[in-house]
This record gives C-alpha cells, structure tokens and sequence, in this order.
C-alpha cells in the first residue's frame, strides 16, 4: 500500500504579509523544538489533492460524498459525518438516525465489514462505496 502523507499540511501561503510571517514563526518554532517541517523532504510535500480520500457513504437512500483528506480519521468519523450531512437543511441527521453502528464495503459481490475503530487510510480507498448502518435506523 502507497505511504501516506502526513498529517501537517506542507502547503504554504504565497507572498508576504502577515499570513507568510505567521506561518514563518510557526515554521521557526517547530524548528527550534526539534520538530522537522513537513517540507524539508520532496516526497513529503503536499503539491495538492492526490493523496486525499473522498468516500461515498450510503446513508438510507441517499450517497453522501464525504472528503476525510488523508484519511487519518476513524472509519467510525465517515459514519458521524454522512449521518449528520444527511439532514441537508440543518446537518444535524443524528437526531432522526442516531449514531453510526456498521459500515461496511463491498468487494466484488460480498459485504465486508469494516472496524469502526480502523483508520481511513488503512482500510479504504480513494471513491469507496460504504454503507453506513444507524442506531435508529
């Protein structure tokens, strides 16, 4: 499986102002604890949205795109935010749904289960299909 990148976004604001000197003595900072920047190695530099999940959660009948960025997340954190995002009004689906007790995937023609305690990353792909099961239904 490819490496991922790190958490630690290595984009930086373009030009000056106040924006590049913040970031310059956040930069300075992590430096002077020892903690090496995010752009100090080519290959872990962020050069935009390649290494970033979107995954299509099945929630009833609806599919609610959901963009976890590296994946770092819980799978259980696809669940919360597809339940929540399916109250397209106020967001706020878990009243109606409860919270999420099974995701799973499919392979093929079989439905895999996935731990809900699993990170993103390790067990989904880029535009997986997962179908999210609620407390209430």
């Amino acid at each position: 499986m490819a490496e991922r990148s790190p958490k630690k976004s290595a984009l930086k604001p373009k030009g000056g102002g106040a924006a590049a000197s913040t970031s310059n003595s956040i930069d300075n900072l992590g430096e002077r604890d020892g903690i090496a920047d995010a752009t100090s190695s080519p290959e872990m530099k962020n050069d935009g949205a390649e290494d970033t999940i979107t995954v299509l959660a099945h929630v009833r009948e609806k599919i609610i795109p959901v963009h976890c960025g590296f994946g770092t997340q819980q799978v259980v954190w696809i669940g919360h935010v597809a339940i929540a995002r399916y109250d397209e009004e106020r967001r706020q689906g878990w009243l109606e749904l409860g919270v999420p007790t099974k995701i799973t995937k499919t392979s093929g023609k079989h439905e895999q289960p996935l731990q809900l305690t699993d990170l993103i990353c390790d067990v989904l792909q880029h535009n997986t299909h997962v179908y999210i099961s609620s407390s209430l239904g």
